[in-house]
Formats: C-alpha cells, sequence, structure tokens
C-alpha cells in the first residue's frame, strides 16, 4: 500500500523508514487520537522519544508549482512531521555560510530537538512551506524552506528563509515571502518581523523588494526588522 487517506491528509508511504511511516500516519489521524497514537510508536521504537505530537491539518491547498529564474521547476507544499530526514539532508547539504546566514551561528550538526522545533507546525500560528524538486526518477528532494512564527503578544510573526547554495539568486524566497504573506493575512497576523545578518545583502534586498512598509534597527551588525502587511504586496 502506497497511499493513505483520511479526511486529515494523504500519506504517501512509498521510499519512507519505519519512523517516517509512522509519523505520517500520526500526522493524518483524527487530532483527537494523535497523542496515543505518537505514544505507542514510541513504546515500540517507531519513533524517537523526544519527537512532538503533529499539531493541524496538512494543507494541502498550499500545493503548487513554482518555476525558478533559469527554468527550473519546483513543487511547493507544506512542511510536514514525516519530513525529519528530508529536513535533515536538505541542512547537510548546504553550506556553512548558508546555515549561519539562516540560524545566526555556526551549526556543525542539526540536534534533534532543533529538527523538532523546525518541523513542529500548527499551519496557522507557524508555518513552514518546502520547495521541492525532483527529476521523475528518484524522490524529490528539498531545496528551500520558509517559516514563519506567530508572536501572539504583537500579532507579528517572525519570518526566516532557507535556499540551498545553487538554488539561490533563482527568486524563489521573493516568491515564498509571497505566499507566506498571503497566508499570515487570511489568520489575521499583521506583519512579519526578521533578524538578518548585515552580511546578508540578498536577504534584505527581497524584504526591501516587498513594497512593505519597513520599520528597522540595527544592532552588533544584526538588522531587526518589522514589516506590517497592507493590501498591495509583490
Amino acid at each position: 500500500m502506497r497511499f493513505v487517506v483520511t479526511e486529515y491528509g494523504i500519506a504517501d508511504l512509498l521510499g519512507k523508514s519505519i519512523r517516517e511511516r509512522a509519523m505520517a500516519l500520526i500526522s493524518i489521524a483524527h487530532p483527537d487520537f494523535r497523542g496515543e497514537r505518537l505514544e505507542a510508536a514510541k513504546e515500540r521504537h517507531y519513533v524517537f522519544q523526544a519527537t512532538h505530537e503533529p499539531r493541524g491539518r496538512d494543507p494541502r491547498e498550499l500545493e503548487r508549482e513554482v518555476r525558478a529564474k533559469d527554468g527550473r521547476l519546483c513543487r511547493m507544499r507544506a512542511l510536514k512531521p514525516s519530513d525529519e530526514q528530508k529536513i535533515q539532508t536538505f541542512f547537510y547539504g548546504v553550506s556553512h555560510q548558508t546555515v549561519h546566514k539562516r540560524f545566526m551561528q555556526v551549526l556543525e550538526s542539526l540536534p534533534y530537538d532543533r529538527l523538532q522545533d523546525l518541523i513542529d507546525v500548527d499551519y496557522e500560528n507557524d508555518l513552514a512551506l518546502v520547495l521541492e524538486h525532483g527529476d521523475g526518477h528518484r524522490e524529490p528532494e528539498i531545496v528551500a524552506v520558509a517559516q514563519y512564527y506567530r508572536d501572539k503578544a504583537s500579532n507579528l510573526a517572525e519570518v526566516a528563509f532557507m535556499v540551498a547554495d545553487e538554488w539561490q539568486r533563482q527568486g524563489l524566497g521573493t516568491q515564498l515571502f509571497s505566499e507566506l504573506a498571503e497566508i499570515a493575512e487570511t489568520h489575521g497576523i499583521r506583519g512579519f518581523t526578521a533578524e538578518v545578518l548585515a552580511e546578508n545583502r540578498p536577504m534584505l534586498h527581497l524584504f526591501h523588494s516587498t513594497g512593505l512598509e519597513i520599520k528597522s534597527s540595527v544592532e552588533a551588525g544584526t538588522y531587526h526588522l518589522e514589516m506590517p502587511f497592507r493590501t498591495e504586496r509583490i
């Protein structure tokens, strides 16, 4: 059996490890039973003890094609709890410079608790989009990740991006920003914030090209940007 379909999503089990299959099935179960199924999977050692319970419903309506400037096609979709291995492969496949610009620190590895923080989203207050690329002969690989996390006190969401080195300067970040902003607005979020290293000129250029009014300050080589939404965007 390859596909399992419920009202909460579709799990593609082809080529998945036992852990990935377990998380894929748990994530499309009724929310009332996900915790119980996760605990059962932990007892059987199908998943790690630190694994978080999947939240929300997989928003398949976000899936669409995205074209890079050089013509290559990617598939945009929401990040899923079953993407653990793909995110690890993506992280270890980019340069140290790209990791440093995203996390603003040197990370030689991606600890499991940090990985869980990345994939633990509810698709409303926090959301992650990925871009996948494949040649049709193997499992598509993640080439970009964009996320936002809502701060309920300010009703602003911090946004962050990471794009594989060979896919940078292809307009993917701009398309991901536009999609994230549209989704955030539908959930009542009033704008984005971002922390950007002063040396990360491409990311600063992306934010300043969105057409949003930007309030910025800089401290210790890091820009803090605040970008309230308005009707017109990129």
